[in-house]
């Protein structure tokens, strides 16, 4: 494949919408606070980050991880990326759950067809995306992702960064990063490229 049409993508509040997926279930656990204007689950739910954990990891290795739903327009403009001759890599914080892995993968062909991943990258919950970014410096490769210090790493290797705007990262700003507002944005700023 040639690499200049293979995009790197984070999953979760980008390709899927984990979130609403998660607080969904967490209200029928109980769970009725949820803040969106935190990244962190911890502070959307008001507890304490062990707890936070807990739930996700749960959450993340059942069988409701198979079945989020794309996120934004994410079905149409990968789509039309992939009509383009682009293929996708995942680099998720998704979990090293081996289960958990092969029903994101499920979960992705199940809505985005088996053409368009040709690989998902599960990294332990929670860790940095320092590591694997790495392994593409200075390729400038595309990197979409939603949290902005993987972002910034992202566009300190090298690679071309974009940050899916949510109320999480409404006020961050950074001169090698650029925000997108749904796919239909994404779409057009790598085909003008």
């Amino acid at each position: 494949m040639n690499s200049k049409k293979l995009i790197l993508t984070d999953i979760d509040g980008v390709v899927l919408d984990w979130e609403i997926h998660f607080h969904t279930w967490v209200r029928r656990h109980g769970y009725d606070k949820v803040d969106t204007s935190f990244y962190r689950v911890s502070e959307k739910l008001g507890m304490v980050e062990e707890e936070a954990v807990r739930l996700i990891t749960e959450f993340n290795g059942s069988s409701y991880i198979m079945n989020v739903p794309s996120f934004k327009d994410a079905r149409t403009g990968i789509a039309t990326l992939v009509d383009n001759g682009y293929r996708f890599r995942a680099i998720t914080s998704l979990g090293d759950d081996p289960g958990a892995r092969i029903l994101r993968q499920i979960n992705l062909e199940n809505i985005f067809g088996k053409e368009a991943f040709e690989s998902i990258i599960c990294l332990p919950l929670d860790s940095p995306k320092d590591d694997e970014l790495s392994n593409y410096k200075d390729s400038g490769q595309w990197w979409i992702e939603d949290k902005a210090v993987n972002a910034v790493v992202g566009a300190d290797n090298g690679l071309n960064s974009l940050l899916m705007a949510h109320p999480h990262n409404q006020y961050f700003t950074h001169p090698k990063v650029s925000r997108v507002n749904d796919w239909a944005h994404i779409v057009s700023v790598i085909l003008n490229h």
